[in-house]
């Protein structure tokens, strides 16, 4: 679950101060946003529209005059991490993991910061745009709403994917399975939830994963009054009113319109349904087995999308793409598959069998023979044929 890094600062600093790197910034203005960039215009243009976008699906929710906002929303972008790290010295006590929204009493000087990442990082740019991005968006329009809305939306919105044009909501759910267990003998304690203070809601335990639970039920539920609910609690939410009010207002909604027991056991059915890792893995399976391959290698994409480096998911990916005949995609599957993962020989067998479609034949002899070397039982006879057909 992604940790909330989002800081309120207007006691502890008076003045903004970040450490500068070194040149001069490319400052990039949009309706809603001031990006100040020192990756460069490019970068600094491509977050702003990110972040203009992310605005518009914000407020498909809350409907807010954007044009009553006090000051237009900051974000800064460094290069790199290192040049972040020493830019936040000065207002956070130690180097943050993730990017971070600092959040002022004066609104003008309240700021998302963020780095271009480094390939290979396990920081995804516009994931973490998105998270921190609403708190700095929700906070300028309400300030003290209750614990679930703002960590469970904060989550929804997290799940975002920006092909460069168009933001989109990631039709997988990264939490589905954690989701599933916590609530697999038990429905939610909606009250409990509904009522949970500022800062209850964490990581540690595991409580944030229930309001991206209430969250996104409330948003993807085919039920129309969970619907109607659900517009109806923000619409009661009051930029003046203390959290606590704020959070017996929902509360008074939902009661009006559902009994709470009843709205939790729809809650973990809705959950409950959702197709889990080892269910899109035997589906797979049993298309692999009837030789649709198409059919199957999208039921492993979707496992892959919940377990992104199981290595079973991916063998099963390559070798449904080896049997539709797409030699690069199995190669390319194959090797992300971890060197121990599967049983002596059969990793280096497929490699083999795939780069020999390939016509690759010095590494498709390498593969073959470290298979019959590894398990000379199960693969020296398999590969001796095309161990043939290279020499």
């Amino acid at each position: 679950m992604k940790a909330r890094l989002v800081l309120a600062l207007a006691i502890l600093f008076p003045v903004t101060v970040f450490s500068a790197p070194a040149g001069t910034p490319t400052v990039v203005k949009g309706p809603h946003y001031t990006v100040t960039s020192w990756a460069g215009p490019a970068a600094g243009q491509s977050t702003l529209d990110v972040m203009e976008a992310l605005a518009a699906r914000y407020n498909s929710l809350f409907l807010f005059d954007l044009s009553k906002a006090p000051a237009p929303w900051n974000v800064v972008l460094y290069a790199n991490k290192d040049d972040f790290d020493a830019a936040l010295a000065g207002q956070i006590a130690t180097p943050a993991t993730d990017y971070i929204y600092l959040h002022y009493a004066d609104p003008t000087r309240s700021v998302l910061a963020a780095w271009v990442p480094a390939e290979g990082s396990p920081v995804d740019e516009v994931r973490s745009l998105a998270f921190q991005g609403f708190f700095q968006f929700l906070w300028t329009f309400l300030p003290h709403p209750p614990a679930w809305v703002e960590t469970g939306l904060a989550t929804v919105f997290w799940n975002s994917h920006w092909d460069g044009k168009v933001l989109t909501a990631n039709p997988e759910l990264p939490f589905l399975e954690s989701l599933q267990e916590r609530w697999k003998d038990k429905a939610p304690d909606l009250k409990a939830l509904l009522n949970a203070p500022e800062g209850t809601l964490d990581a540690a335990s595991g409580r944030d994963l229930e309001a991206w639970g209430l969250a996104a039920f409330l948003l993807e539920t085919s039920d129309p009054t969970y619907a109607r609910l659900f517009g109806s609690a923000l619409a009661a939410l009051s930029p003046t009113a203390t959290e606590e009010a704020n959070r017996a207002a929902v509360v008074q909604r939902f009661q009006a319109a559902k009994d709470l027991t009843e709205a939790a056991a729809d809650i973990q059915a809705f959950w409950k349904a959702k197709q889990g890792f080892q269910a899109r893995m035997d589906q797979g399976m049993a298309l692999f087995n009837a030789k649709n391959f198409t059919a199957a290698a999208g039921s492993f994409q979707s496992a892959l999308a919940l377990r992104p480096t199981d290595d079973g998911a991916l063998y099963w990916a390559g070798l449904t793409a080896y049997e539709a005949k797409d030699y690069p995609g199995a190669d390319g599957l194959f090797a992300r598959v971890g060197p121990k993962a599967l049983p002596p020989g059969l990793l280096a067998y497929a490699r083999g069998l795939t780069a020999f479609a390939l016509k690759q034949n010095d590494a498709a002899k390498a593969w073959l023979t470290q298979a019959a070397t590894e398990d000379a039982t199960a693969y020296a006879k398999l590969t001796a044929p095309v161990l043939d057909l290279i020499k």
